[in-house]
């Protein structure tokens, strides 16, 4: 069997507390626009589409607001900026929860944490700078 390979993230699935709040962090800092949006199972959902090809998908589950979630959960996704150091001075400046900018063999990353409190990772370089 031949070895398939990954091109590329078609979208990350998340599960968040409030959409609208959601939403909005999502189109003030990075430009995302909605595409789709509906109801499933009585959740609420939205696709946001970046200028490129990045979708994030994410699901309304007011349950979850103060309750702590059993299971596997979403660790963390990255992105690539075309501006790390002003995307990281923007988010600061914002108030937006911001780790320190790690420095790794071959690139530079930050953490930072939406509104639900998912960790995404910003590199410097695609792939870490490991291509």
């Amino acid at each position: 069997m031949k070895m398939q390979r990954v091109v590329g993230i078609d979208h990350v699935q998340m599960e968040v507390r409030d959409l609208d709040e959601t939403v909005s962090f999502w189109q003030t800092h990075f430009a995302f626009r909605p595409a789709e949006a509906g109801i499933r199972l009585g959740m609420r959902w939205m696709i946001l589409r970046d200028d490129g090809k990045t979708s994030l998908s994410l699901h309304e589950n007011v349950s979850v607001a103060d309750e702590k979630q059993q299971g596997l959960k979403l660790t963390h996704f990255g992105i690539v900026s075309d501006d790390f150091d002003g995307l990281y001075s923007h988010l600061t400046s914002a108030g937006v929860r911001v780790d320190s900018i790690s420095t790794y063999d071959r690139s530079h990353s930050f953490y930072f944490y939406d509104p639900n409190g998912h960790k995404i990772e910003v590199s410097r370089n695609w792939g870490g700078g490991h291509e």
